[in-house]
């Protein structure tokens, strides 16, 4: 930041004197500071007052330099006056960003009648007063919900899971996707972690190898699974927090998991089906209600994304956003989940209609232009194969570019290498979106 009044306001908390372990220092000067910072933020609020005083006074000083132009003293009056009309006018100018929120909500929806009921459906919506546990037992009281739902400082390993309903009407507690909220300091912790290890894993196992290495330094391992063993939970439920509780582990949801087997004889494979309590899978298997096949999709297999597209407008993020960074879209698909989009904008339903004010493609402009910057499903699709095109000749390090470099294009560039009639569906498309980086106007 610019405020040196910040700054002094930083070196104070971080140099005040606590006792304890480095962590617990670090939680109670950032509190410090938090205590602090409000302090300046009520004198930034007064911003138009102080500016115009600076200007008023800047005023008086220029109108006595008229008789005294040489005078020292005004010359250094002006000086600071002048920094502090720029100071000022910089904060009165970042201001209106920073509120844009609040003045959105009341301009944008003119704080009407309708807005606010929307946001009572939908926070009625997200309500959860009742579950059925795993006897079919329904639940009601809002403690047992709680708990049917559900060395680093608690106050840095605390994670708040929002619970995020999967279809319309949900009934039991896996009907809901949980979305993991974790702290700041938890994630730059996890980050520290992860980019030492990113250093070393090249020279101690395979790339193609993912199990558990061997030889690491044993207090690395102990920052590892402090991470993984003190942190809590505590779920987002119908505007507050619950009491954080301890997770259990992970455990495989055999309703969601299969097992592929091939080569294996009949008596073990059964053996292993019984172990385990796995069914058999075959191939080809559905990955947000799309089969994953090295053929092309099919406009019929890519239908029941159009029939999710309705209910993930409203509740979170669609399963095409997703697949759209993977393969290429049928186009009547993408027009269909576009017609939805369009109609979910101007009518507040899903269903299509053609009652939009705008067209479509200028809706998806950027904000700079006037408009929404609503995400154009079409141009995301090409947009996200060309980073896979960027990804296969640039990203050398990762292993299924090496082996696509080896096995389909034989060591050549992207630019240069021929399409190889027995590659995959999906290589084939990644390879020849060259073209739209090639046809794209230089920038």
């Amino acid at each position: 930041m610019d405020r040196t009044d910040f700054k002094k306001i930083l070196a104070s908390s971080w140099t005040l004197s606590v006792n304890g372990s480095k962590m617990f220092q670090l939680g109670k000067n950032l509190k410090h500071l938090k205590e602090n910072v409000r302090g300046l933020n009520s004198v930034l609020a007064s911003y138009a007052q102080k500016h115009q005083q600076a200007s008023q006074q800047l005023d008086i000083t220029l109108a006595k330099m008229r008789s005294a132009p040489l005078a020292q003293t005004l010359i250094d009056t002006e000086k600071r006056l002048l920094a502090d009309i720029r100071l000022w006018s910089n904060v009165e100018e970042q201001a209106p960003r920073k509120k844009s929120r609040a003045l959105w909500i009341t301009c944008g929806d003119s704080n009407s009648k309708y807005f606010h009921a929307q946001c009572k459906i939908r926070s009625s919506r997200n309500n959860i007063t009742s579950v059925y546990d795993d006897m079919g037992k329904k639940i009601i009281e809002p403690h047992l919900v709680e708990k049917e739902s559900g060395k680093i400082l608690k106050t840095f390993s605390v994670t708040a899971v929002t619970l995020v309903q999967k279809f319309a009407n949900p009934t039991l507690v896996k009907d809901y996707r949980p979305i993991a909220c974790y702290t700041t300091m938890y994630k730059i912790i996890k980050k520290v972690l992860t980019n030492r290890i990113k250093e070393v894993i090249g020279t101690i196992v395979s790339p193609s190898q993912t199990v558990f290495i061997k030889g690491f330094p044993q207090k690395f391992m102990d920052w590892i699974t402090v991470c993984v063993t003190s942190v809590s939970y505590s779920l987002v439920l119908n505007g507050g927090l619950t009491a954080p509780f301890q997770a259990s582990g992970l455990q495989a949801n055999i309703d969601k998991s299969s097992i592929y087997m091939s080569g294996v004889q009949p008596q073990l494979k059964q053996e292993i089906l019984a172990t385990l309590g796995f069914c058999e899978g075959t191939l080809p298997f559905t990955y947000l209600v799309v089969p994953l096949s090295s053929k092309k999709l099919t406009t019929a297999q890519c239908m029941p994304l159009v029939k999710k597209t309705s209910f993930y407008q409203v509740s979170g993020v669609c399963p095409s956003d997703i697949l759209a960074q993977i393969f290429l879209l049928p186009k009547r698909i993408m027009k269909l989940i576009n017609s939805i989009c369009r109609s979910y904008l101007w009518t507040g339903d899903a269903t299509i209609s053609k009652k939009a004010l705008v067209s479509w493609v200028k809706t998806c402009l950027l904000r700079a232009a006037g408009e929404l910057n609503i995400m154009n499903l079409c141009l995301w699709n090409k947009a996200t194969i060309v980073k896979q095109l960027w990804a296969l000749s640039e990203k050398k390090d990762c292993f299924w570019i090496r082996w696509v470099h080896i096995y389909y294009m034989k060591n050549e560039t992207v630019e240069e290498c021929a399409i190889p009639s027995y590659a995959t569906w999906v290589v084939k498309k990644i390879i020849e979106a060259r073209k739209f980086e090639l046809d794209a106007p230089a920038l």
